[in-house]
């Protein structure tokens, strides 16, 4: 019974392994992003310009943000209950 259960957690720490260097995959990912979208805006000044004159592409921008905030957040809702 003990040798069935040291082949199994190899195994379960393996894909935990796995998992968690996704997680921190990710997570780096977003941070790049995060990082290299200010970058590139304070580069083009034409962008910045054009999103402070034109109120349509500002609204639009303003929507689109909040509208990725309510898709991330079912997502993550979605997820906590898999879990639970």
């Amino acid at each position: 019974m003990s040798q069935a259960t040291s082949v199994v957690a190899p195994a379960t720490e393996t894909r935990v392994n796995i998992f968690l260097a996704q997680v921190y995959l990710l997570m780096f990912v977003g941070l790049a992003l995060t990082g290299l979208v200010p970058y590139w805006i304070s580069e083009f000044t034409q962008f910045e310009s054009l999103l402070v004159t034109n109120p349509t592409l500002g609204w639009g921008v303003f929507i689109v943000r909040v509208i990725l905030v309510y898709v991330i957040s079912i997502r993550v809702m979605k997820i906590v209950y898999r879990i639970t």
